[in-house]
């Protein structure tokens, strides 16, 4: 499965949403943390967090969603229909 990552208004509550998705039975997920929060990056090479603002206020604002090769027509616009709802 591949996902498609959404960037988000600033004032949306991702976290609320992402939820909200999952009651209408569409699966989300968090990815693409900022790389230099990594524990790695922190330990090896002192980042932390405010080093970065924009590359950290990106990763609070995006939320993936479904997206594949075998996801059908129908449930791309379910997809879509829900976030849309969701969004207003």
């Amino acid at each position: 499965m591949f996902v498609y990552p959404v960037r988000l208004a600033a004032e949306i509550d991702r976290n609320g949403l992402a939820r909200e998705l999952a009651d209408a039975g569409i699966a989300t997920k968090v990815y693409l943390p900022s790389v230099h929060l990594q524990p790695y990056m922190r330990e090896r090479f002192g980042f932390g967090e405010g080093m970065l603002p924009v590359s950290e206020e990106a990763s609070r604002r995006l939320l993936s969603i479904p997206f594949h090769s075998g996801l059908e027509a129908d449930d791309q616009d379910r997809v879509v229909e829900a976030l849309r709802a969701a969004l207003q």
